[in-house]
């Protein structure tokens, strides 16, 4: 558990624990080198004209466990990405690890992904300052789910909303591909999304699943979002009503919200969008609140939240023609996706 005055990430004294939703200084020296990793590249798009890849791969480079499996899929699901999206659209994949020396393990980087077939790829540290648990928060032991997930996931969440798009905008990419290392891109985009998205003026684009989340971790996130739209005056610009029983601020409750989501393994999100004032305010009271790392909301369902509230219909696209396969806890759907495919030897 969580104890008063400790940081469960490195046993740290509380002083350690994170006091700022924004690291600049982080975000600053990852920039530095994200572009000289980039100097070399002989792209003449520019990183305007870029998607980036954001990976969270936290200890998946660390020893022990069962890195042997994680690094499989994800060669793989790198290799589905070279095969199905980056043919015709220019983008940029950081995959971002925890500081091996801060946890006390052995980093293993496996040469496959320092070859030139991986050039687009950059394996990066994240900073310390920015994977620590937020001041204030109750003790673990009563966050949502906690026996079910470790430390590290609560903090994916927070990472994802801050940190990863904080990063994106500051390297001058206009969309963010958020991407989980075990989804698999199985089917061709012939099209440059970039291009794509920008032309339709596109704010989010999302995998045509809807799935339901369960009740207990959404607990609390409809109340907010009513509190915010209360003080703020701000009229939703999205079909947020539509999904509340009865379709208006009275369902607008956690018993009322029917809690639908496209799954957030796979959310191409505008920089543009997600820096708007109101935006950056909403999600600000949610991170005041603390319940996004608690309550298990995770950036799968704020996002999905704030698609409600402030994307028109035609702003977001469902992107029925994007196959994506995400389960690596079935050995039969690497044996599918990767090896009988031809990307993975047996």
């Amino acid at each position: 558990a969580l104890m008063l005055g400790f940081n469960s990430c490195y046993g740290a004294p509380v002083e350690l624990c994170s006091r700022h939703f924004h690291d600049k200084a982080a975000v600053d020296n990852s920039v530095n080198e994200a572009k000289a990793l980039l100097a070399s590249d002989i792209s003449r798009v520019p990183i305007a004209n870029r998607l980036v890849i954001m990976i969270l791969f936290s200890r998946g480079f660390l020893s022990g466990g069962n890195q042997r499996s994680r690094l499989e899929y994800l060669r793989c699901s790198l290799l589905k990405l070279q095969q199905n999206l980056m043919v015709n659209t220019t983008a940029d994949i950081f995959i971002w690890t925890l500081n091996a020396s801060s946890v006390e393990q052995t980093m293993n980087i496996p040469d496959w992904l320092r070859s030139s077939q991986f050039s687009r790829t950059h394996v990066m540290t994240i900073p310390d300052s920015v994977w620590r648990v937020p001041c204030g928060l109750s003790d673990d032991s009563q966050w949502a789910a906690r026996k079910h997930f470790d430390l590290d996931y609560y903090l994916m969440g927070r990472w994802r909303l801050t940190f990863s798009m904080d990063f994106a905008r500051e390297m001058g990419y206009p969309y963010h591909l958020q991407f989980d290392d075990d989804a698999m891109l199985n089917g061709m985009l012939a099209y440059d999304i970039v291009q794509k998205l920008r032309n339709g003026s596109v704010q989010m684009g999302v995998f045509s699943d809807v799935i339901g989340e369960v009740a207990h971790l959404t607990l609390g996130l409809p109340e907010l979002t009513r509190y915010w739209l209360k003080i703020r005056k701000y009229s939703p610009q999205g079909p947020l009503l539509r999904h509340m029983r009865p379709s208006d601020m009275n369902g607008l409750s956690s018993d009322g919200w029917d809690r639908l989501y496209h799954p957030g393994y796979f959310v191409i999100i505008s920089l543009d969008f997600w820096f708007q004032p109101e935006v950056q305010d909403y999600l600000t009271t949610v991170m005041r609140s603390g319940r996004d790392i608690e309550g298990r909301w995770q950036e799968q369902a704020v996002q999905n939240m704030m698609r409600l509230v402030f994307i028109p219909e035609e702003r977001l696209l469902v992107m029925n023609d994007v196959d994506i396969g995400h389960d690596r806890h079935k050995r039969e759907n690497f044996q599918a996706w990767c090896v009988k495919t031809g990307l993975i030897a047996p």
